[in-house]
């Protein structure tokens, strides 16, 4: 048999060691509840740690300094979530498989076009339900001209950002028809990327229900991690083989084979080490 349990430790009161059982020392140890673990079962004497580490946001630069006052301008901005295909049909923020695009026009004698054409892209993307796209000047914006642009979810991930010049179609009646000139291509400056180890990301992955998180009720308080601290992994797997008393043939022993995975708060960590090695020949890698 085979199944998992998963645990956020935010105090190692009820961590204990074999002796303090009194099952001799270096035998194992104790999580939550009288839950306990013998040394000699966890396989390869192995726990594998994992150590937190913060989230990234989506981040591009574009650069404004080719814009040309008088003219007119489409902020092209295609952005999916992780794990979205591209299509012709709706996701998130596109409609129809189409960028989302903000119009605006640099008037004649406008002096700062960078700053511009900056705050008329922000108000379209506010005005236009894309409120959780971030627009800022980079540092030195008197002098580079870049703007960046920011996501503001782990999961958001762009594929397009860039600025093409409207430019109607000669011929067509009151110039209905235009193109999309590209003049500006976004760079990215920083991948999106999730979280390891933080409130959010357990919140998010911890596989509830199980005995051990829910105590058949609903999650408690020192279950669950806490916002803003941040959380070591700790993962190992304990093989037992049980008695005859399975449900395979008659006579026949069940291996039985658990993964446990544990999360530790940050500044526990040293400490719930020096626990589970218990100074036997358990090995954290």
């Amino acid at each position: 048999m085979n199944f998992q349990t998963e645990r956020v430790l935010n105090s190692l009161d009820r961590v204990k060691v074999s002796n303090d059982a009194g099952l001799g020392s270096n035998k194992g140890f104790f999580l939550d509840y009288g839950c306990y673990f013998d040394n000699e079962n966890i396989v390869d004497k192995k726990i594998y740690k994992t150590a937190p580490k913060d989230g990234k946001y989506e981040k591009w630069e574009v650069d404004l300094t080719s814009l040309v006052a008088g003219k007119q301008y489409v902020f092209q901005l295609d952005v999916r979530l992780v794990g979205e295909v591209r299509s012709d049909f709706n996701r998130y923020g596109i409609f129809n498989g189409k960028p989302y695009r903000v119009n605006f026009e640099v008037p004649a004698g406008t002096e700062d076009i960078a700053k511009y054409a900056l705050g008329k892209i922000a108000e379209g993307l506010k005005h236009g339900g894309f409120s959780d796209i971030k627009i800022a000047e980079k540092a030195s914006f008197s002098t580079n001209k870049t703007m960046e642009v920011h996501g503001t979810m782990y999961s958001m991930v762009f594929d397009k950002v860039e600025i093409a010049e409207i430019v109607p179609i000669l011929g067509q009646v009151s110039g209905s028809d235009f193109e999309y000139k590209p003049v500006i291509s976004g760079t990215k400056q920083q991948a999106a990327e999730e979280p390891f180890g933080t409130a959010w990301f357990i919140t998010k992955n911890l596989r509830l229900p199980t005995e051990y998180n829910t105590r058949f009720m609903s999650p408690n308080a020192d279950e669950m991690p806490i916002d803003g601290a941040k959380y070591a992994q700790f993962f190992f797997r304990y093989r037992v083989t049980r008695d005859i008393t399975g449900t395979d043939a008659v006579g026949d022993e069940i291996t039985s084979i658990t993964e446990h995975i544990v999360y530790v708060k940050q500044d526990l960590v040293s400490n719930f080490e020096t626990i589970i090695k218990s100074g036997s020949a358990i090995t954290v890698e």
